[in-house]
């Protein structure tokens, strides 16, 4: 479970986020350009808030007033942003089975559980995963 409570503050806006995330997938939805990447990116240890604290289980990844900081590749979180900055000559598919804990079998699951099935048949997977934990 992570728990969070930090502010990220940029030039032309403030992000605010207070609450918890349970283990697995979490879709964010929400308005353009109100904040979801930049949360994503906070919590998946991108970006570093301004304020605040950011803990996985009872494992503290940021807390600015102590000046610690956990990075990226120590979080085990699967971040798939939007469009195909990942790798542009793959697919949405391609991107989330690449590493080898990615498997067909994997990405299957995941479809069933957003319900987003119909999609792999069109060829039209477009999904926005964070949080992504394969243990």
């Amino acid at each position: 479970m992570i728990t969070f409570s930090f502010t990220i503050a940029r030039p032309s806006m403030i992000v605010k986020a207070d609450g918890t995330l349970a283990s697995g997938i979490t879709v964010l939805t929400g308005s353009s350009g109100s904040g979801k990447s930049t949360f994503i990116k906070c919590i998946a240890g991108l970006v570093k808030p301004t304020t605040g604290i950011i803990r996985c289980d009872e494992r503290t990844w940021v807390d600015r007033d102590q000046n610690i900081w956990v990075p990226a590749q120590e979080r085990q979180v699967g971040y798939m942003p939007q469009g195909n900055i990942v790798f542009p000559h793959l697919s949405v598919e391609h991107n989330i089975t690449y590493s080898k804990r990615g498997t067909p079998d994997m990405c299957d699951s995941l479809l069933k559980r957003l319900g987003l099935e119909k999609y792999r048949i069109q060829n039209q997977l477009y999904c926005f995963l964070m949080n992504l934990y394969l243990h």
